[in-house]
């Protein structure tokens, strides 16, 4: 069975219980750990072809989100955080701006159902 969908992020803080949650769902997911975007800029149009693959994307920044939209292809989904002042504890943070799992993967089902 083929992946239904690429997630693209650069940290695994809910990265196996999001794939958790979409496997419930019915939906595969790949994920694409990018630490570092730079080297992954500097390989070929083909390797990235290849790693990205052709199916819908998304891609998870627990912060600003514009710059992940040079590996989406165009209606891909982006999360993130379009506000910043907030103070409080990180995982209550998390919760607010919708970075759980649970949260996450609620976005990435309603995408994938459109």
């Amino acid at each position: 069975m083929a992946d239904d969908i690429l997630i693209v992020d650069d940290d695994n803080r809910i990265r196996e219980l999001l794939k958790e949650y979409l496997r419930e769902n019915g939906f595969k997911a790949n994920v694409l750990s990018m630490p570092c975007t730079e080297i992954f800029d500097q390989q070929d149009d083909e390797y990235k072809t290849n790693i990205l693959g052709d199916g819908p994307r998304v891609a998870i920044e627990c912060g600003y989100p514009d710059f992940w939209h040079k590996y989406l292809n165009q209606g891909d989904l982006v999360i993130g955080m379009e506000s910043f002042g907030e103070s409080a504890p990180g995982s209550v943070l998390m919760d607010h701006f919708g970075f759980t799992a649970d949260k996450v993967s609620k976005k990435i089902i309603s995408f994938l159902k459109k």
